[in-house]
């Protein structure tokens, strides 16, 4: 596979963070950096004997530079940390320069005014979805889609359909309107560089078609590929079909039950009773049309 994504043009960020979330910091700035971007951090480009302070108020008054926040706990209770996000705020008050770029790395409180700014989440996801978060979250162009959406009046007869080490399975429910997302939904947001690979998305489509009702289909290729974007991209293209689509982060095969009994709630199951079987048999008793992802799947057994 080859990944999908149109050119950019060149951007400047700063990236502010705290000592504590400095491998975060790092890891952005190189994915940044290794698009073609210039990224300014304090652990490369402020050593001895400079003033972090005037180096960090002049890379902000660049009018074209942006900042990204590594955004913790720590961060939040950091004094510096404020200063530096609450400049960006001031030189963007409305936003429309999108000169903040908010990546959360843990599950932590979005206070005051950073509630107002649209923040991305790289945590509990695999490095290959979190690089895609990441240069997806920094796109300025409208995120029109590369293809048109589906007629809202044509009737559409659901068909199972997967990815990324997916497997789904479907019933004769009533359709879901094209536009709105299905009753259970959980999906990353779509990716506004997510382009072509066309010929890749209508294979899986071919392949769960030739299956029968219930099918497995696994996305094969090294990490940073894209199987995760093609993932991402066929859920939301054929979210119209289903009424329960689930992503279930499967790099770490001890946490995936717990995903699943998190799926067992959102049909009605009691926690004790939220076993991938019970979630099967639900989902066949209640004629729901389903799609699940497995993302970032390494032993083969878990999608069969």
């Amino acid at each position: 596979m080859t990944v999908g994504g149109a050119a950019s043009a060149v951007q400047g960020f700063f990236v502010s963070y705290t000592a504590v979330d400095v491998r975060w910091a790092e890891w952005a700035a190189w994915t940044l950096e290794a698009e073609g971007h210039q990224a300014l951090i304090q652990a490369w480009d402020f050593g001895p004997g400079t003033h972090f302070m005037t180096g960090m108020q002049q890379a902000l008054a660049e009018e074209e530079r942006r900042l990204v926040v590594v955004l913790s706990q720590a961060y939040l209770d950091s004094v510096f940390g404020a200063l530096e996000w609450q400049a960006a705020l001031v030189a963007d008050p409305t936003g429309r320069k999108r000169q903040l770029v908010v990546l959360r790395v843990e599950d932590c409180a979005r206070p005051g005014l950073l509630k107002q700014i649209v923040s991305v989440d790289l945590f509990g996801v695999s490095a290959e979805a979190a690089r895609e978060r990441l240069l997806d979250a920094i796109v300025l162009s409208r995120r029109k889609p590369a293809t048109p959406p589906d007629f809202p009046g044509m009737a559409v007869r659901p068909h199972p359909e997967t990815s990324a080490g997916a497997v789904a399975g479907s019933t004769n429910a009533a359709p879901v309107f094209p536009l709105d997302l299905p009753p259970v939904w959980n999906v990353p947001p779509r990716l506004a560089r997510f382009v072509g690979r066309e010929e890749q998305l209508a294979e899986i489509a071919a392949e769960l078609a030739a299956r029968g009702s219930a099918a497995v289909c696994a996305v094969q290729g090294s990490g940073g590929v894209g199987k995760t974007a093609l993932a991402v991209e066929y859920a939301h293209r054929h979210k119209g079909r289903y009424d329960v689509v689930w992503w279930v982060p499967a790099q770490d095969p001890e946490l995936i039950a717990g995903h699943i009994s998190a799926l067992g709630a959102e049909l009605g199951l009691p926690p004790e009773q939220a076993s991938w079987p019970a979630v099967a048999a639900a989902l066949a008793r209640q004629r729901r049309r389903w799609l699940l992802v497995l993302d970032n799947v390494d032993d083969p057994q878990l999608t069969s």
